[in-house]
Parts: C-alpha cells; sequence; structure tokens
C-alpha cells in the first residue's frame, strides 16, 4: 500500500525565490545570520498544479458540481492564500452530463501533492498513465489515510454512472463512484462504490 503518514511543513513546497532566510509557512525570516528580505514580499505563483484531498467530509447530498467548486476554494482560501499555491481550485468531480476532465483546466505543467511529489507531469499523463504518486494530503498538509473521495469519475477522466443522483442524495440505498487518495495509478480516482449517505472527501485540483 502506498501510505504517508507524515505530516510536514508547507514550507517543502516550491519556496519563494528569495534570500534563504524566509519561511513560507511563518511567513517570517527565522535565520538571522543570513541576509533577510521583507515579509511583505508576496509568494510567487508556482509553475506547477496542485491537488489536494479535502479536509471536510461529505455525504453524497453536497448540492453538485458548483457546491462542490466552492467547498474546494474555501478550504483553498483559507490554508493556502499568500503560499504559491495560492489560486482557483475546482472538485475532481463528475456528474451525469459533465466529465470532471471536461471541467478543468488541462495545463502542460506538472500536478503535485502538498509534498510537492509529482502525480503526473501534466495533466494528458494524469488522465491516460494515470497518477504516479497518490494525493493523499489534504490543504493543511496532513496526511490522508484510509479514506476516500468522491468523484464519480473513471480513470480517464469520464463520468461513471454512479453520482449520488448528481450529488444530491444521501440515502444508503443510492451509490457514487470514489477514489483512494492513498493510492496511485487510476485508483486515485476510480476505486470503489460508495453509499451515498457515507461521508468522506472530496479532490480539489488547481486551475
Amino acid at each position: 500500500m502506498f501510505v504517508n503518514t507524515a505530516i510536514k511543513s508547507l514550507a517543502v513546497l516550491t519556496p519563494i525565490a528569495l534570500a534563504g532566510c524566509f519561511d513560507l509557512t511563518l511567513n517570517t525570516c527565522v535565520n538571522t545570520e543570513a541576509p533577510c528580505v521583507s515579509t511583505d514580499q508576496p509568494a510567487q505563483p508556482s509553475t506547477q498544479k496542485l491537488i489536494f484531498v479535502s479536509s471536510a467530509e461529505t455525504n453524497g447530498s453536497f448540492g453538485g458540481l458548483v457546491a462542490a467548486d466552492a467547498i474546494c476554494q474555501t478550504l483553498a482560501d483559507t490554508s493556502l492564500a499568500g503560499t504559491p499555491y495560492e489560486g482557483q481550485y475546482i472538485a475532481w468531480l463528475s456528474d451525469s452530463t459533465t466529465d470532471a476532465k471536461d471541467r478543468t483546466t488541462q495545463s502542460t505543467a506538472a500536478y503535485v501533492n502538498f509534498m510537492g511529489t509529482v502525480i503526473a507531469p501534466d495533466f494528458n499523463a494524469l488522465i491516460t498513465t494515470f497518477a504516479n504518486s497518490p494525493v493523499d494530503f489534504d490543504e493543511t498538509g496532513s496526511a490522508v489515510v484510509a479514506n476516500l473521495a468522491w468523484t464519480g469519475t473513471l480513470g480517464d477522466g469520464t463520468k461513471s454512472p454512479l453520482t449520488c443522483s448528481d450529488w444530491t442524495s444521501a440515502l444508503p440505498g443510492d451509490t457514487g463512484h470514489a477514489g483512494a487518495p492513498e493510492f496511485p495509478a487510476y485508483f486515485w480516482t476510480s476505486n470503489a462504490n460508495n453509499p451515498c449517505n457515507f461521508s468522506i472527501r472530496l479532490y480539489c485540483v488547481q486551475q
């Protein structure tokens, strides 16, 4: 199993290209022997795209794609503001009429998890050769172990027929397709069919 229980600092992500004493997490100078720069310097945007697992859990009745996008954006705004991964995030999610791959910016940049590990070298690889490494960290850097994430999405980024009635049902007799954050390959997005009354995570993808 590909399980990583380490919880690491956000400073592991691509650092601001300034003097070596600037700590991204603390937003301050921490090495008084090195020439420091002003902490007013904005974080430089990363050239990579972050995918994280939501710290929030929800059953299958969360209101659809737009509502899921709002959850992702709120989590990103809370935890990633002022970092190189600040930006727009949407849920990796399909419904009965929309494929996740068609509503996601198909970047040529690498996709990484919170620790900076490359999940896929670009979007095309993400849905063809699939994830090289697990996503398995939430937006705060906490490891996500033995949990699932709603996707409604198969390995190639297209919709599964199982979407908890377009993400409006929490009935135990309804089912939604889910991925496993701790596994690479296509299992990250297509691993299990989950009863809609269960509360699990979402995936959030930087645009």
